[in-house]
């Protein structure tokens, strides 16, 4: 509270404004308090997000491959590097763009099959080839992206459309 106060009763024009020390420790504590509070929530929507743009890297990856093919009428796929955790378009077996890279936090990876990359991304060859039609060639496949406290996103492709699904967080 804002309050007048005078040095000297027989001076009136010495008056200052001003909060007292207590009422200023009170406002710092209080503000401490919420900045703790505030910071793990943070911190979890910054992970969650990363989880997702990962999903969204990938999913946006296939999505330019399928309209790719169809729009050259030729087969353009997505190829997979699970060790290092990286993905590219090709093209005739060119690459097509640039190679990406998913954050370290985030691995290709799929709940129930930790130590058998085969089943980590369900293309055959770990490539998703897209037909001049739109479609897969071969089977329905999808990749699978986890971080590190094991929360996980399907990507998923249609072999007869070619959509691309990001299923929501799934936490097994």
């Amino acid at each position: 509270m804002l309050r007048r106060r005078t040095l000297n009763s027989q001076c009136p024009t010495l008056n200052f404004f001003g909060f007292t020390l207590l009422e200023l420790l009170v406002v710092l504590a209080i503000m401490a308090m919420l900045t703790g509070m505030s910071v793990p929530a943070i911190s979890g929507y910054i992970k969650g997000a990363r989880l997702k743009g990962g999903a969204r890297e990938i999913a946006s990856a296939l999505r330019l491959a399928r309209t790719m093919a169809i729009t050259k009428r030729d087969i353009y796929s997505v190829d997979f590097d699970i060790a290092n955790r990286q993905f590219w378009i090709e093209w005739s077996g060119n690459v097509v763009g640039e190679t990406y890279t998913l954050p370290d936090t985030i691995d290709i990876r799929r709940p129930g099959a930790i130590y058998n990359e085969d089943d980590y991304i369900t293309f055959v060859n770990n490539q998703a080839d897209f037909k001049a039609t739109g479609g897969l060639s071969g089977t329905s496949g999808s990749v699978w992206v986890a971080d590190k406290n094991d929360n996980y996103k399907r990507i998923g492709v249609s072999n007869t459309t070619g959509r691309v699904i990001v299923d929501e967080e799934i936490n097994p």
